[in-house]
C-alpha cells in the first residue's frame, strides 16, 4: 500500500491537541466555503438572448 504510512503513537493529550488544531482548520475552510458560495449566489444575472425550446407535457414551450 503506497498510503501505509507508519504514524506515531502518542498521548490522549496530545492527539487532543492535534485534533482540536485540525478542527480549527476545518472550521476555517468551512467559512471560507460558505462566504465562496454566498459570492457565488451573489453574482449579478445574465440576461439570456437565446430563443430556447424545450418540449414539455403541452408540446414546445420556451423559458418564458
Amino acid at each position: 500500500m503506497a498510503d501505509a504510512k507508519v504514524r506515531p503513537v502518542v498521548s490522549h493529550e496530545k492527539w487532543l491537541d492535534a485534533r482540536v488544531a485540525l478542527l480549527k482548520k476545518e472550521k476555517d475552510f468551512t467559512h471560507l466555503k460558505d462566504d465562496l458560495a454566498r459570492q457565488r449566489r451573489e453574482l449579478p444575472w445574465e440576461k439570456v438572448e437565446k430563443k430556447y425550446l424545450f418540449v414539455g407535457p403541452k408540446g414546445k414551450e420556451s423559458l418564458a
